[in-house]
């Protein structure tokens, strides 16, 4: 597949504005950040090879960590609500999905680019109030079990899909 950067309707590349954030399917417009990462631990794994080579690589651990949103007040307060309801009196307990899509509304509208996190669960919660113009945030750290990603219905993972068959 060639880069799309070379040929873009407008010259208008992904940006914030192309963002669209979903918590188990329902719209909030109030986020200012999104953060996550995934890694896949791997070993090299040497043997009785004279030339001191590894013989291969282990298939991994993999994980997603460091996940935090960071939402508006009001908004980050409507997301908990909805979370306490879910998990019978605790935000904490209720485990839901965020989907990030990234599209521009462009004829013909381009593919988006979609990013799910799953079985995500609050595991800390940051306000700080500070003198001055700024609006008042909350950032929620979350703990999320797969990350996956998908661009023009191609599913893309950093696990491997061929080992979660067995």
């Amino acid at each position: 597949m060639p880069d799309v950067n070379i040929v873009r309707v407008n010259r208008v590349p992904y940006s914030w504005n192309s963002c669209s954030h979903f918590f188990n399917g329902l719209p909030y417009k109030g986020l200012t950040a999104v953060s996550y990462k995934e890694s896949r631990e791997v070993k090299l794994v040497h043997g009785a090879q004279q030339d001191g080579t590894p013989l291969g690589i282990t298939a991994g651990i993999y994980k997603v960590e460091n996940t935090s949103f960071t939402l508006l007040r009001d908004s980050a307060t409507a997301l908990m609500q909805d979370l306490t309801i879910a998990g019978l009196g605790s935000f904490g307990d209720a485990e839901f999905t965020y989907i990030l899509s990234v599209f521009e509304p462009v004829s013909p509208p381009s593919l988006p680019v979609q990013t799910v996190l799953t079985g995500c669960r609050i595991t800390g919660v940051e306000e700080k109030h500070v003198l001055g113009a700024d609006e008042l945030v909350t950032e929620i750290s979350v703990q999320a079990m797969f990350l996956l990603r998908t661009a023009g219905g191609v599913p893309m993972n950093l696990w491997s899909t061929v080992r979660s068959l067995l």
